[in-house]
């Protein structure tokens, strides 16, 4: 290992180690946002159906409906956590991993008259890696969690109507067909 290598080295552990503890901060953050964000909107149909059971109240099917969509949202919620809390493990173990290669540079550094430290220089070059490939990774898992958000997003928004869409379809349909077999225009041509 030469002197430039531990610097060029050690700069890009520092930037994987700040991309790092980023990382960390902004998972901490988006699960609490998302907790704030859910109980903000479940908790009060969650209490009206709650103050339903507790009145001797049967719940109807519209309430039942909400219930299990309530259900579904934590249950998929669940398994976002549980992901997050992998990714944060993972994050954290490989910060560790970074700062070991680190300080393994910094003591090499102040040894007068160091050697070349072949192992040094491929551990670093391992961990270096390692943390580039977690940083790829990550935005591979964030990008692939936006696109579940998204998608779920939009089946609650359009869940209400499908029947509707159907029916509108269906009149385009009876349109486009009416418009190509000449029924729906004009026989005077104008």
């Amino acid at each position: 290992m030469s002197n430039d290598y531990a610097a060029i080295i050690s700069s890009a552990i520092v930037a994987l180690l700040i991309v790092g503890f980023v990382e960390l901060h902004d998972q901490k953050k988006r699960a609490k946002e998302q907790v704030l964000a859910e109980e903000a909107v479940n908790f009060p149909r969650l209490q009206a159906l709650f103050d339903r059971i507790r009145a001797g109240q049967q719940l109807s099917e519209d309430d039942l409906l909400l219930a299990s969509q309530i259900r579904k949202e934590r249950l998929a919620m669940a398994r976002v956590f549980a992901i997050q809390l992998r990714m944060s493990a993972a994050w954290s173990v490989l910060c560790v991993i970074l700062i070991s290669a680190l300080c393994l540079i910094f003591v090499w550094a102040a040894i007068d008259r160091h050697g070349p430290a072949r192992w040094l220089a491929w551990y670093t070059l391992a961990c270096t890696g390692l943390g580039i490939l977690a940083v790829l990774a990550g935005a591979v898992v964030k990008g692939a969690a936006e696109a579940a958000t998204m998608r779920r997003a939009l089946a609650r928004q359009w869940n209400g109507f499908d029947a509707e869409f159907e029916a509108f379809y269906q009149q385009v349909g009876e349109y486009e067909e009416r418009q190509r077999t000449g029924e729906g225009q004009d026989p005077s041509g104008s």
